[in-house]
Parts: C-alpha cells; sequence; structure tokens
C-alpha cells in the first residue's frame, strides 16, 4: 500500500537524482511507509527536518570543490 502522506513529502525536493529518490519511493514510498521515519514522526505529531531520510538519518549536503 502506498503512503498518504507521499503527496506533499518534502523528501522529494531533497533528490536531484531520480533514480536515487526512486529507490526510497520503492522501499518507503510505495512499499512499507509503515517503516517511514518521516511517516511514524507525522502520525505523532513530531516537528520532521527536511533531511530527514526514510530510515532515520539524515541527508549530508554534498560538498562542492
Amino acid at each position: 500500500m502506498a503512503c498518504p502522506k507521499a503527496e506533499g513529502c518534502a523528501l522529494y525536493e531533497l533528490f536531484t537524482s531520480r533514480a536515487l529518490l526512486g529507490v526510497w519511493k520503492t522501499y518507503y514510498c510505495l512499499g512499507q511507509h509503515e517503516n517511514c521515519e518521516r511517516f511514524k514522526r507525522s502520525e505523532t505529531g513530531q516537528e520532521i527536518d527536511d533531511t530527514l531520510l526514510p530510515n532515520g538519518q539524515s541527508l549530508q549536503p554534498v560538498k562542492q570543490r
């Protein structure tokens, strides 16, 4: 079952690579959304940092040279 909160999820805007986003979407958004840390926090009313990944880790910015 797809995640009911996927449509407004800020996660989608974090990735410039659609391939990388596709990995997260396949496993969490279209698969096991109940395991997504973003989903769990939204269900309990907790604040969700924009860089929070579904596995509970934070996306680290890429350092440009």
